[in-house]
């Protein structure tokens, strides 16, 4: 059956899922590059 280029829900979680976890990446990664610059600051 073709949705005419409509998302399931399944596939609207799962796409937002995965927009939560690069978005949960990068706050971890600008935490290490925040710590790294504060350490170069101060050391």
């Amino acid at each position: 059956m073709l949705r005419n280029g409509q998302l399931s829900y399944g596939e609207i979680g799962d796409r937002e899922t995965g927009r939560l976890q690069i978005f949960t990446y990068a706050a971890l990664l600008w935490q290490i590059f925040r710590a790294l610059i504060e350490g170069a600051r101060n050391g």
